[in-house]
């Protein structure tokens, strides 16, 4: 999905510079991101030491960029950091793209973690990071503006995220780290 894509399908305006921040601009939270990350996010991330997970580092043989691997990372609203800004909600169909994106690039590194754990992280690494993800994903769809994204993307991205917290509550439960980080039913419960 392209910006232009983006403003012919949605008739979506994407903001400039000078009115990237004026949430007046847009009264009904509309969400105007098409990044996985919005850009605001990937220049802070990228310029703070430890802030690129090892999931989002690009793959320069393959041609990619931050823009490409980076995912938004779960923030929680703050008297200091709004999270409702449209230019830092992404669209519902770039939340699908990147719920696709997750599934195509980053849930099959859990399998060849089993054949081939020299250079793969451990799974725990792995669902730590879609947890996460998946988190700021059902907060972006909360975020934006009902009419614009409960409809058939809203389920499809839910029904994905679903099946793939019941499919990890089973996969992670041989995990020692699974259980100790919290996830999962507790032993003795």
């Amino acid at each position: 999905i392209t910006i232009s894509q983006v403003n012919d399908n949605n008739n979506a305006q994407l903001p400039t510079m000078e009115n990237y921040y004026d949430i007046g601009r847009y009264p009904d939270n509309s969400a105007v991101c098409v990044d996985m990350c919005p850009q605001e996010e990937r220049i802070r991330r990228s310029e703070e030491y430890g802030a690129l997970h090892e999931l989002e580092k690009p793959d320069s043989s393959k041609g990619l960029t931050l823009q490409d691997t980076m995912i938004k990372r779960f923030q929680k609203s703050a008297a200091d950091h709004e999270l409702n800004v449209p230019s830092l909600v992404r669209t519902p169909r770039t939340l699908l793209k990147t719920i696709i994106y997750i599934e195509e690039n980053l849930m099959q590194l859990m399998d060849d973690y089993l054949d081939d754990n020299s250079h793969i992280p451990a799974p725990i690494i792995v669902y730590l990071f879609i947890w996460d993800r998946f988190r700021m994903i059902a907060k972006d769809f909360t975020l934006m503006n009902p009419s614009q994204g409960y409809n058939r993307i809203w389920i499809e991205c839910h029904e994905r995220m679903a099946r793939w917290y019941i499919y990890m509550d089973h996969r992670m439960k041989f995990e020692g780290d699974y259980m100790t980080a919290g996830h999962g039913q507790q032993n003795g419960e």
